[in-house]
């Protein structure tokens, strides 16, 4: 029955309109006489429904009330019905009215006219109820229901439901809203209860065997959406979140982006925003230069930055192949900027200053980095080289050329550093800061410094290239046990708008010499966020996928810090920003260092004698082994 009623064509509705439109004035007629025509209207008929079938025959389809898919009508075909029964009715009184020159009597008397406007909307209407109604009920019968709630009795949780029922993949069948305000207790939308989310959640699940949440609104707090959460978990029922109105395209919404849950409610905080007013007025019109574009930090700062209308972005990277899929991502959309994709490895001196003396950016972004840590424990060449060196080239360049802020991209990992990856890029960060200082020294009597340095320090980046997320995701799409390194591992996670958004506040309101940070809470437990995965994706842990560990890595450590005790911390006009203090160390003698460190690469390319020279300039890193900080548990399953 589904496929007949999916095969209704527009001329059969056409017809059938045209003629529930004559039925209706037949009963216009028999009403407004009391079931006793008058023979002489009786006699008019002849000329009357010829009149009638021509205008509302021309009138609908210039309007094309006939076209609309039936099973999918809704206020807006009516509102198109509305329209055309009322143009419709206008020129049938005028006929009537001009006829009465004629034959000295109304062709239609108005009273009739009247009744057949509302008699008519109604045989319309309720032609395409039942036609909706049938079509769901017949899909009900054919094919498996999926029973869901809808988190949020407003406009968007309707908006939500329509597009549900709209669905041809499967048949949604929305049982109940649920809301945490009480006004909205004990209503009804579209013959739908709304509940209290807090006591009536789990009953619902188990009563109607709901399958899956969709949260069309937010809850009012990030501990209240925890618990619907762990709730949902705990009943099997999988949760899907509704995307910002401003992320619809076209203003629109399609079934596709009601996805599964997303990193804030994993994170189980709310995702930091920025100053866009500062952001904008510090991008605007602006040459700007970003390495690493094509990386996950890179290709959301030039998509970010984008909004911003920069005079010109000039986007750095050495892999190919993300590059020109960024080139691709950026030509599709309809901000019109200007920019330049280049491959380059900043490695090259030359190539690098080339680059700034050509486009003479206003501002730095510094992302390319080797990043991952034990895959540097074993080229500890080429961290030193990257991270280091490339950093060094670029900062110079900067001040060469007159660049206006220079703002590196550090990471957590730089604080204590355990492990070569962090000890890199904590050079990296000393030699930036001694720099900075230096300058500032320099111009303090004939005034402010060509450039400022600005320094972010980042958590682990949520779902990022090579991020642990994205190897929970494949293990357990893939029905294999996810792997943890260690029990008691912990680390600080934002997502990767957190992380620009990071950026781009230390770009605006930085001063040069400033180390920032966000208050991202409590550190999170790399297990929980394993179970949380796997609740997600649907599946009992331990049972259905088991967790296995597997050994902290060289290089590893348990948990990281955000600044380290010898550093002081203040706050900002954000409150989720943290402006972190750092003593900066002696340009002279630093940069004479990380010199014998630049040659030391380039020539001796020994990973042995790099690494004792790299303890030599950073005193705090202390390698970690292997049996001091780890406690087996491989093969072990919890």
């Amino acid at each position: 029955m589904t496929n007949r009623l999916n095969k209704i064509s527009g001329w059969s509705l056409y017809g059938a309109d045209l003629f529930l439109c004559l039925s209706s004035l037949f009963f216009s007629f028999l009403l407004r006489f009391n079931f006793q025509i008058p023979l002489e209207n009786i006699q008019m008929f002849s000329i009357v429904f010829p009149v009638v079938l021509i205008v509302k025959g021309i009138v609908f389809y210039l309007t094309g009330t006939f076209r609309m898919l039936v099973k999918y009508s809704s206020v807006e075909d009516a509102k198109k019905i509305f329209i055309a029964q009322s143009i419709a009715t206008l020129f049938i009184g005028l006929i009537s009215y001009a006829y009465v020159f004629y034959g000295r009597l109304y062709l239609i008397p108005i009273s009739v006219i009247l009744i057949d406007f509302m008699l008519s909307l109604l045989f319309l209407g309720a032609l395409r109820v039942i036609i909706k109604i049938l079509y769901y009920e017949s899909r009900l019968l054919e094919t498996t229901t999926v029973n869901v709630l809808i988190y949020g009795a407003d406009e968007m949780g309707i908006h939500i439901k329509e597009i549900l029922l709209e669905d041809q993949q499967t048949n949604y069948n929305v049982v109940a809203f649920i809301d945490d305000r009480p006004f909205k207790w004990g209503s009804q939308i579209h013959g739908i209860k709304v509940y209290d989310a807090s006591q009536y959640l789990g009953k619902l699940i188990s009563k109607h065997s709901v399958q899956v949440l969709v949260m069309a609104s937010q809850p009012p707090s990030a501990e209240k959406k925890n618990e619907l959460l762990e709730i949902c978990f705990s009943l099997g029922v999988r949760v899907r979140t509704v995307p910002p109105i401003h992320k619809w395209m076209k203003g629109e919404i399609s079934i596709d982006e009601i996805k599964e849950i997303d990193v804030e409610d994993v994170i189980g905080r709310p995702l930091i925003e920025y100053n866009n007013e500062f952001v904008y007025s510090e991008m605007y019109n602006k040459r700007i230069l970003i390495t690493g574009a094509a990386g996950s930090i890179g290709s959301e700062l030039v998509k970010q930055i984008m909004r911003y209308k920069p005079a010109l972005l000039v986007l750095i990277d050495n892999a190919e192949t993300p590059l020109y899929m960024l080139d691709s991502e950026i030509s599709a959309v309809p901000i019109t900027v200007a920019y330049k994709c280049i491959t380059c490895d900043v490695r090259d001196r030359n190539m690098v200053e080339a680059m700034i003396a050509q486009y003479r950016p206003d501002i730095i972004f510094h992302a390319a980095a080797y990043k991952h840590v034990p895959v540097m424990e074993q080229n500890i060449r080429e961290a030193v080289y990257t991270n280091v060196i490339a950093t060094k080239y670029l900062a110079d360049a900067a001040c060469k050329y007159g660049v206006s802020k220079f703002i590196f991209i550090s990471t957590d990992k730089a604080v204590n550093p355990a492990n070569v990856m962090g000890a890199t890029k904590n050079a990296a960060e000393q030699y930036v800061l001694s720099l900075n200082a230096h300058l500032q020294k320099q111009y303090k009597l004939f005034g402010k410094a060509p450039t400022q340095y600005i320094i972010t320090r980042f958590g682990n980046v949520w779902a990022s290239n090579g991020s642990v997320v994205l190897k929970f995701q494949k293990q357990i799409a893939n029905r294999t046990p996810v792997t943890i390194t260690h029990p008691d591992v912990k680390r600080y996670f934002m997502s990767v708008s957190e992380a620009c958004a990071l950026v781009l506040e230390a770009a605006s309101t930085g001063n040069g010499g400033d180390i920032y940070v966000f208050n991202l809470g409590q550190q999170m437990k790399i297990e929980d966020i394993a179970r949380k995965l796997i609740k997600l994706a649907g599946y009992i842990p331990d049972k259905e996928i088991p967790i296995v560990y597997t050994g902290l890595r060289p290089g590893e450590k348990l948990d990281e810090q955000l600044w380290s005790e010898n550093e002081k911390t203040e706050p900002t006009t954000n409150s989720k920003l943290i402006k972190v203090l750092h003593e900066p160390r002696l340009y002279e003698q630093f940069a004479k260092l990380i010199q014998e460190l630049e040659e030391m690469v380039i020539a001796v390319k020994d990973d042995v004698l790099i690494e004792a020279f790299l303890k030599k300039i950073i005193p705090e890193y202390k390698n970690i082994s292997l049996k001091e900080n780890n406690n087996k548990v491989s093969g072990t399953y919890h």
